[in-house]
């Protein structure tokens, strides 16, 4: 959620990396508390199924 939220929110055609730290800093404002807050929450979840995939991809 959040990391898809900031790569759309993040994309810049620039290729400084001043201008992608200001995009990046702006596509976190961006995110809202629920969204934070619901990926903090999943995050133990989501390591048991890492684990379970060995580190392969998992949803």
């Amino acid at each position: 959620r959040a990391k898809g939220m900031i790569k759309r929110n993040a994309t810049t055609k620039e290729n400084s990396t001043r201008k992608l730290k200001k995009a990046l800093k702006k596509a976190w404002k961006e995110i809202n508390w629920e969204t934070l807050i619901k990926t903090v929450d999943d995050f133990p979840k989501r390591l048991e199924a890492c684990i379970a995939a060995n580190g392969g991809y998992f949803e």
